[in-house]
């Protein structure tokens, strides 16, 4: 987490998914992955900030645990209110 003036924060994580069996007998895996995500979090006023984020900046193309597709890069903005 860096953080910039008071009211900008900078945050990059990166998580490393190794194979990982996907039935019962062990015959069946899915492949391993490194994902990498960003997001920039900015507070407007002392009660009201957004955020901006990316998952898998790294376009990588996987299959989750449940054995679903993942496509690639997933941006999201979202906004909060403190009371």
């Amino acid at each position: 987490l860096l953080k910039m003036p008071e009211l900008i924060s900078f945050e990059v994580s990166g998580s490393y998914l190794g194979y990982r069996f996907s039935n019962n007998a062990g015959t069946k895996y899915i492949d391993q992955v490194f994902l990498l995500s960003s997001a920039v979090l900015i507070d407007i006023t002392e009660h009201f900030g957004i955020a901006a984020a990316a998952d898998n900046m790294l376009n990588q193309s996987y299959i989750d645990r449940l054995g679903f597709p993942v496509p690639g890069i997933e941006w999201s903005i979202k906004g909060s209110l403190n009371l």
